[in-house]
């Protein structure tokens, strides 16, 4: 039986992750990681939970100590809980300024000093120093290409793919400030993907910083099929079985699909979509595309009912509405390549599985990352 002072020595470790998938599902494997060697706590919202309720059970049924933590979101009336829920600029903000209302409440679950606290970046180093390049330098709009300074290598973007943060003057404060209380970073990355960069970060921050990517990685190697499913998987949604795509994909040669997906943040017009389907219809290539909700069901309007039963006819084409599971997708051997935003969690992922990939960047963290 374990001693009371051993009982109180062990390591206790909690995780806030941001409310977007693309911050989450990462940090969620990170906790679930250190779970292995701890306690863990991860706290989140009521609406949020259900995003990794699933794998979270999963891992206490296997005797790891991990727990969820619930708070109150501030507002019932902004539309959702997690930033990928919001279809409108304005809705977006409204939950953003919402989950700003949370620090109050969080910090009330942590009264005492000393706690020593680390941020978990979802991004690569680059990302991270090009962005504090254009933060530092804010480049002027009179030049048509931009050189951001300071950098290990000389990197240029066109004026309208530097990122115009000009609207988040006080949050870019904050963040600035929180920093330089921070303990250190975990970064979703490896060092000898980007060794000039990682080596950048610990100049230009002077902070710690932990190198544990692709947090994917220990998923797909020590994780059964049915669990890969339920990673990011919402509880009690009704969504596209899994075994559905299996099926399909077990069905097609090695190396043989293309798997496109574009980040849970991109919006198309109608037309964009049109034109992808033709151009994925017409590339002689069996295909799994995930698409993204939209503010109303348009769905019936982008895909005529011809397009989806010709896929399903030919079965050159799966269609996937909202979610997909992508690291099974892509360890799955029929899977080649795969066209992406260029998001960081893709980019650790398909890298992790071997594959190709494409990439359509539209957001700004995506274009730094791009590059």
């Amino acid at each position: 039986m374990a001693s009371e002072s051993s009982e109180t020595d062990k390591l206790r470790v909690f995780f806030l992750p941001h409310f977007i998938a693309g911050h989450m599902i990462p940090m969620v494997d990170a906790a679930r990681l250190f779970a292995r060697h701890g306690g863990v706590t991860v706290i989140t919202t009521a609406a949020n939970s259900p995003i990794f309720q699933n794998s979270i059970d999963h891992d206490v049924s296997s005797g790891h100590q991990i727990r969820i933590h619930t708070l109150q979101f501030p507002s019932s009336e902004v539309g959702g809980e997690n930033l990928n829920a919001a279809t409108l600029a304005e809705t977006s903000a409204a939950i953003a300024a919402a989950i700003e209302k949370l620090q109050e409440p969080v910090e009330r679950l942590f009264p005492e000093l000393g706690i020593p606290r680390i941020f978990f970046n979802d991004g690569g180093y680059f990302s991270f120093c090009a962005s504090r390049s254009v933060i530092e330098r804010k480049p002027g709009s009179e030049d048509d290409v931009v050189l951001l300074s300071g950098l290990p290598h000389r990197i240029e973007l066109l004026r309208s793919q530097v990122p115009d943060w000009t609207d988040l003057g006080s949050l870019l404060e904050a963040l600035g400030e929180s920093e330089g209380k921070t303990y250190g970073a975990i970064m979703n990355s490896f060092d000898e993907l980007e060794p000039a960069y990682a080596a950048h970060f610990k100049k230009i921050t002077t902070m710690k910083a932990w190198s544990v990517g692709p947090v994917s990685l220990w998923l797909n190697l020590n994780t059964e099929n049915e669990n890969l499913c339920n990673r990011g998987k919402i509880v009690n949604v009704d969504q596209v079985h899994e075994r559905e795509i299996l099926n399909w994909l077990n069905s097609k040669e090695q190396n043989s699909v293309l798997y496109v997906s574009l980040g849970s943040l991109t919006r198309f017009s109608s037309a964009q979509l049109k034109e992808i389907s033709h151009a994925l219809e017409n590339s002689g290539h069996p295909f799994i595309w995930v698409v993204r909700k939209r503010e109303k069901d348009e769905y019936s309007e982008i895909f005529h009912e011809v397009f989806e039963q010709r896929m399903k006819e030919n079965k050159r084409g799966f269609l996937v509405r909202d979610w997909a599971p992508q690291t099974l997708i892509l360890g799955h051997p029929a899977t080649g390549a795969m066209v992406t935003h260029c998001g960081w969690n893709s980019v650790m992922e398909c890298g992790a599985a071997g594959e190709a990939d494409g990439d359509l960047a539209f957001v700004c963290g995506a274009i730094l990352q791009c590059q």
